[in-house]
């Protein structure tokens, strides 16, 4: 547990103050992530440790120094909008404007690297000396949170996702594929499997060499990420074989969406490669759940059949798993 009392005013009911800080901290260690209980409990937390202050928390992008408006805190009991704390998943765009507007501001740092702002105003009179204390004694707490939330996200990221190509990894795609078929199994609901390979990617890579075959896996990898619904799951399954799980999709819509993929693969240009891609395509396999296998293993051998099926056909081509 933090240590808390450096960051107590002496002049003020430290014991109150302490305890109010302890249920802070306590509280925000709880949550596994910054989502809408972490905002909910700060929310709460701040308006019990600073009574009739409004304020804001801004968090900074990890990979850039853009700065989003996530959350919002209004005097407790006080008529306000049906939900003030904004949830990071719908965070506001950042106008410097919003954080002069506030009487005071503070910087949230931890070892040395700028993580948001927080800002508070008392409504009424002026913040007194004991409560800008406490304001900033809970900014540090929040610093050490945050960061520890946001380094958490960065590994498990890291565990799920390939290197290369920015996709969930096969470790993933067992997790999910196993859940996913647990819920269509509940509701009803079909689910689908789009298994894509590149034609020749052998021979490619051979000629053009292996820094040139990275381009191209890097390409679809993105070309996958930017193309299905934030609902799908594409995942790198293994060398240049790619698989993407449709949750709620029919056999007939994934294969409308697999051919379009293929033709998008006709189409795609790398930098510095363009006059070397014309001839590159993919072959896909579909199957769907429950037609072509009610268990992970058996939807995923019958979209590879139908993969090696499309090869087999001449390449370039979308097969469905027959039934």
């Amino acid at each position: 547990m933090l240590d808390l009392r450096p960051l107590i005013s002496p002049e003020a009911d430290s014991r109150q103050q302490v305890i109010l800080m302890n249920e802070l901290t306590v509280a925000l260690l709880h949550c596994d992530r910054l989502d809408e209980s972490f905002f909910k409990e700060l929310r709460i937390k701040f308006q019990a440790l600073l009574p009739n202050t409004m304020g804001a928390l801004f968090l900074y992008h990890p990979d850039d120094s853009d700065c989003e408006l996530v959350a919002t805190w209004d005097v407790a009991g006080q008529p306000s909008e049906p939900e003030p704390w904004t949830s990071k998943t719908e965070a506001l765009p950042f106008n410097s404007a919003q954080i002069d507007s506030f009487e005071l501001q503070c910087p949230l740092v931890f070892q040395g690297r700028d993580i948001g702002i927080l800002g508070t105003t008392h409504v009424g009179d002026a913040l007194s000396s004991d409560a800008k204390q406490m304001f900033l004694g809970a900014a540090e707490v929040l610093s050490l949170v945050i960061a520890n939330l946001q380094l958490r996200a960065t590994l498990e990221e890291q565990v799920i996702r390939d290197s290369l190509t920015g996709m969930f990894n096969r470790r993933y795609l067992g997790q999910v594929l196993d859940n996913e078929i647990r819920h269509a199994r509940r509701t009803g609901e079909p689910v689908s499997l789009i298994i894509a390979d590149i034609d020749h990617f052998k021979l490619f890579n051979d000629r053009y060499g292996h820094e040139t075959g990275d381009k191209v896996l890097k390409a679809l990898g993105c070309l996958m990420n930017l193309t299905f619904r934030v609902r799908d799951i594409p995942c790198r399954y293994g060398g240049e074989e790619f698989l993407i799980v449709l949750p709620e999709t029919n056999l007939v819509s994934a294969a409308i969406r697999a051919e379009r993929l293929v033709s998008q693969v006709c189409q795609l240009k790398i930098e510095g490669f363009s006059g070397l891609m014309d001839s590159l395509t993919i072959s896909v396999g579909v199957a769907s759940y429950p037609e072509h296998g009610e268990v992970a293993q058996e939807l995923i051998r019958r979209a590879d059949d139908a993969l090696y099926q499309a090869k087999d056909l001449g390449r370039n081509r979308v097969v469905r798993a027959s039934r």
